[in-house]
């Protein structure tokens, strides 16, 4: 991949997407498998296996991305840097592992990726002036993570592949005008929230004693206590126009909207 970067004309080049969870052994890899002792059937094989067997044969039998030139970056996301001058579009199917090249590509206005760690996605918002769509889906050991989101630019946050030990509790992102989430009677911890005596709590339409004309607002429930109606929670400040969004678009709730319209408009179907 760095290699043909390297080599080609990607100055038109803005969409790029990357799966590197598996990749098709072939013609240039299949023979260098082959005379290492490795594989002898073509066909889709795991990334890290193959970069493990790609690496012992080159160390006896040198193949074509030796012709890397000694500057050319050998990170894929460090190549696209280097050699793509105006990418606007990224697809990473695996997890960054060179968020410093990432950040260089001041020209990306969306971006889909897998991350290890939360810092680093705050760390791309400040690096990435102009991207608006953020789609993100992270690995962490840790429990009750929050993402701290500053940008200028920002205008859609997909955290609907985030488990529910992540979710945003400080959203900066005066542009904003859309979090999609994943199902709300799931694990997802940002919910909407009512204040019941001098808590706010898990809103459940379902339950007497919510005043109904009370605008919607949004908090991040503890995962202890997320089955607990008054249960305390972390009220999130967001954009007053800023939609978010469950179930594949099928419940939108926006600031500006009562708990008794969002009541009739998801028909008390709500089971937390």
């Amino acid at each position: 991949m760095c290699w043909l970067l390297q080599e080609c004309d990607t100055s038109a080049l803005t969409r790029v997407t990357i799966n590197c969870e598996t990749v098709w052994v072939g013609q240039m890899t299949l023979p260098l498998l082959e005379r290492a002792g490795g594989t002898s059937a073509a066909g889709p094989i795991d990334v890290d296996t193959i970069d493990t067997m790609l690496a012992e044969a080159a160390s006896h039998l040198g193949f074509f991305t030796e012709r890397l030139r000694p500057q050319t970056r050998r990170t894929i996301t460090g190549a696209l840097a280097q050699f793509c001058p105006a990418p606007t579009s990224l697809i990473l199917v695996k997890q960054v592992q060179d968020i410093p090249s990432l950040g260089t590509i001041k020209s990306l206005q969306q971006l889909e990726a897998h991350f290890q760690e939360v810092p680093d996605i705050s760390y791309l918002l400040t690096e990435l002036p102009n991207l608006t769509h953020l789609t993100i889906s992270i690995t962490t050991t840790a429990t009750d993570v929050d993402l701290d989101l500053e940008s200028a630019s920002l205008q859609v946050l997909n955290i609907s592949r985030v488990g529910k030990e992540c979710a945003p509790n400080r959203i900066a992102c005066p542009s904003l005008r859309e979090i999609v989430c994943n199902d709300y009677r799931g694990y997802n911890r940002l919910k909407i929230v009512a204040r019941v005596d001098d808590a706010h709590g898990v809103w459940d339409p379902s339950t007497v004693g919510y005043n109904p004309q009370a605008l919607c607002v949004f908090g991040l429930v503890s995962l202890h206590d997320h089955t607990h109606i008054r249960s305390l929670v972390d009220v999130v400040a967001m954009p007053a126009d800023c939609a978010v969004v469950w179930d594949r678009g099928a419940k939108r709730v926006t600031a500006s909207m009562t708990l008794g319209e969002v009541a009739a408009a998801w028909a008390i179907d709500i089971n937390i």
